[in-house]
C-alpha cells in the first residue's frame, strides 16, 4: 500500500499500514522484486533461473545498523513478471526510504499450510504438503537475503531444493524393445517441511517430518511420448520421462520400480514382459538419483546414479 506525504511533513511521519509496516515509504520509491536463482536446473527451473512458479516471500525492516528488525511483509505472493524479468508481488510491495531489507522465501506459493516466523526469521514451517499430483519442485532460500534500502535492485535470492528426484533410463542390446509403463512404489509425496537456520552459519537446512504416501501407495512415470522405443545396443541410456518423479527425500529402502515392456521373440512377435526391481538407496534432497536399466534377451540389471542436483554412483543387480 503506498502513502503520499508531503515533503515538509515527512520528518514527522511514520506510517503503518493494516498489514505491513511501511517506513517512509513514498509514492514515487521502487517496487520491490525477486530474480531467483538456482545452481540445480530442474523442470522449474530454465537455466537455472526459476520463473514457472510463484514465490512466498517474508521481509523484516531493520532502521539502522543496530536496530531490532520488524516486521515488514509476511508470506506474501510474489509472480515472475516476463517484461521486467523478476518476481513482482501480487499486491505490490515498495522499498522503504532508508534501513534494510532482509528475505526469506520459498516456492511454490502456499504449498503447503505456511507458519508465521518470528522476526529474527529463524525458521520457516509448512506443514500438510501433498506432492502427489501436482509434483512441484518445492525450493527454499539458501540463506537470508540482506539488503540496504538504498540498494534498491532486484533482490537475488539463491534457492535450494527440498525435494528429491528420480528418474528411469534404459539401454538394450536387443532390436525392437520398447517401454510401455514405469512404475514408482511407495514413495513418500507428502509430509510437513521445516526450514531452519543453522547454529553453526547463516545457511539454512530443509527437514522432513510425518513423511508418507497416505493411499497413493504407487505413481506412473509420465513416459515421453506415452511410450519408449529403444534403439539397439545405443551408446547411452535413454530417460523414461523428461521430469521424472518429485519425491520426500529419505530411504528407498521398501521402494520398487515396476516396469512394463514388450521385447521381440525369435520370430519377431512382440512378448509383454514385466520386471520388479527392489531399491535400497538412499534419495537425498537437492539430487537426481537415475536408475539406468539394461535390458537383454536374458537378464535385466541395473545400476544408480546421482547427478546434478549432485553425483553418486552405486550399482545393483537383479
Amino acid at each position: 500500500m503506498k502513502k503520499i506525504v508531503l515533503a515538509a511533513a515527512l520528518a514527522a511521519l511514520v506510517f503503518t499500514s493494516c498489514n505491513q509496516s511501511e517506513p517512509y515509504v513514498l509514492d514515487e520509491q521502487p517496487e520491490i522484486s525477486f530474480k531467483a536463482f538456482s545452481p540445480m536446473a530442474t523442470k522449474t527451473l530454465l537455466s537455472g533461473t526459476l520463473t514457472s512458479q510463484d514465490i512466498g516471500a517474508f521481509a523484516v525492516y531493520q532502521s539502522s545498523e543496530s536496530g531490532s528488525w520488524q516486521r515488514y511483509f509476511f508470506n506474501s505472493q510474489f509472480a515472475y513478471n516476463s517484461t521486467s524479468k523478476a518476481f513482482l508481488g501480487s499486491t505490490a510491495r515498495y522499498w522503504p526510504l532508508s534501513g534494510n531489507l532482509k528475505v526469506i522465501a520459498y516456492s511454490p506459493y502456499n504449498v503447503g499450510t505456511v507458519a508465521e516466523p518470528a522476526t529474527d526469521l529463524g525458521q520457516l514451517s509448512i506443514t500438510g504438503i501433498d506432492n502427489y499430483t501436482a509434483q512441484k519442485d518445492i525450493l527454499f532460500t539458501k540463506t537470508a537475503t540482506t539488503q540496504a534500502c538504498s540498494n534498491k535492485a532486484s533482490m537475488a535470492l539463491s534457492m535450494a531444493h527440498a525435494l528429491a528426484n528420480v528418474n528411469v533410463a534404459f539401454k538394450t542390446n536387443v532390436a525392437g524393445v520398447k517401454i510401455t509403463k514405469v512404475t514408482l512404489g511407495k514413495a513418500n509425496y507428502k509430509g510437513d517441511l521445516s526450514i531452519k537456520k543453522n547454529t553453526s552459519d547463516a545457511n539454512y537446512t530443509a527437514t522432513w517430518s510425518n513423511a508418507s504416501y497416505g493411499t497413493n501407495a504407487t505413481k506412473d512415470f509420465a513416459i515421453t511420448g506415452s511410450s519408449l522405443s529403444l534403439t539397439a545396443s545405443a551408446s547411452s541410456f535413454a530417460s523414461c520421462s523428461s521430469d521424472g518423479l518429485m519425491v520426500v527425500p529419505g530411504s528407498a529402502s521398501g521402494c520398487t520400480l515396476a516396469i512394463e515392456y514388450t521385447i521381440p521373440s525369435d520370430n519377431g512377435t512382440a512378448i509383454a514382459q514385466t520386471a520388479s526391481l527392489s531399491l535400497s538407496d538412499t534419495w537425498q534432497a537437492g539430487k537426481k538419483t537415475i536408475y539406468n536399466v539394461s535390458i537383454t534377451q536374458t537378464e535385466i540389471s541395473f545400476t544408480v546414479s546421482a547427478d546434478t542436483w549432485s553425483s553418486v554412483e552405486s550399482s545393483q543387480s537383479l
